[in-house]
């Protein structure tokens, strides 16, 4: 009996092997039994502190985020300056996009008042052969434009011919042709402009004063002007003390302006009546205008003997 006891003694585990093996499987029916994806206390403890620490982009620390496109950064204040390409558009010079193009600022330019040079005693008048001026012959609607065209203080580009009756070769086509683009001569309805046609005063005068700006305005009381077409730039033209009529208290509109008239009206408009007026009349050299004549010093102020005759870009024409 005593040796059955012994025998079964030997053959039970111990004890605290029966607690080890206890514990074992307590610990593996708690793994078995946690929810799936679910992790140990330890890794969830772990994981919040990981979120909290870490960037939401892979940036660099230290570098502000920038906003995406059509993001705006919280952080940015409401004042915030204008982009670098907002600065471009508000300064962008004329002539970019947007801006003023170059043939506006050339009519723009080309369109400033005076269009005539004042001032300055240089020739814009020429006699002819013989060292004839010719006074008293009327100027024709091609001499007034190549006149006028002399003294302009810019050229405007010109595209091209108005009339049927200017040809491009004609000694007078770019002045009648500039003068045109420049609003200051205008031809006839029928296309023509009439070149060879004897000036009226009242054309001459309305030519001149197209030529200014903010002209003085007044009642000019001459008998015959009272309701004509031109009346309004011939009382400029009396308020500006470049014309006075005649002694019988006429202007005679639609009489032809003679050329010795062209050149009194034109020295006052330019203002060469003042100091060096006429500073050669003492050698003035046209054999048709005497010293008596009443125009003497306002030829010898407006106009040289043929031998310097003024060029005018592409020919030399004497008026």
């Amino acid at each position: 009996m005593a040796a059955l006891l012994l025998a079964l003694l030997l053959t039970l585990p111990a004890p605290s092997a029966l607690a080890a093996e206890s514990a074992l499987e307590s610990a593996s029916s708690a793994s078995s039994q946690a929810p799936e994806g679910e992790s140990s206390g330890e890794e969830s403890a772990a994981q919040p502190a990981e979120e909290s620490s870490a960037p939401e982009s892979s940036q660099p620390a230290g570098e502000e985020s920038q906003p995406g496109e059509g993001e705006s950064s919280q952080e940015e204040p409401s004042s915030q300056e204008p982009s670098s390409s907002q600065e471009e558009s508000s300064s962008q010079e004329p002539g970019e996009e947007g801006g003023i193009s170059m043939e506006d600022s050339q009519q723009e330019t080309f369109a400033s008042y005076p269009l005539l040079v004042v001032g300055g005693h240089e020739a814009y008048m020429s006699g002819e052969a013989g060292a004839r001026f010719y006074p008293d012959r009327a100027m024709t609607r091609a001499e007034m434009a190549q006149v006028l065209y002399n003294l302009l203080a810019s050229y405007p580009p010109v595209t091209g011919g108005s009339f049927s009756d200017v040809s491009d070769s004609a000694w007078y086509a770019t002045a009648v042709n500039t003068l045109v683009e420049l609003d200051v001569l205008s031809g006839y309805e029928d296309g023509t402009f009439r070149p060879n046609n004897a000036v009226t005063r009242a054309e001459f005068v309305t030519a001149v004063c197209k030529c200014f700006d903010s002209l003085s305005t007044g009642s000019a009381g001459f008998s015959d002007v009272s309701g004509h077409w031109a009346e309004g730039f011939i009382n400029q033209a009396v308020a500006e003390d470049w014309i006075s009529g005649f002694p019988d208290g006429t202007f005679r509109p639609d009489e032809s302006i003679q050329r010795c008239q062209v050149t009194a009206i034109l020295n006052k408009a330019l203002e060469r009546t003042g100091s060096g007026f006429a500073a050669d009349a003492g050698t003035q050299e046209f054999v048709d205008v005497p010293s008596s004549h009443w125009a003497y010093e306002h030829i010898a102020e407006a106009a040289d003997p043929v031998g310097s005759a003024i060029e005018t870009g592409c020919t030399v024409r004497v008026t």
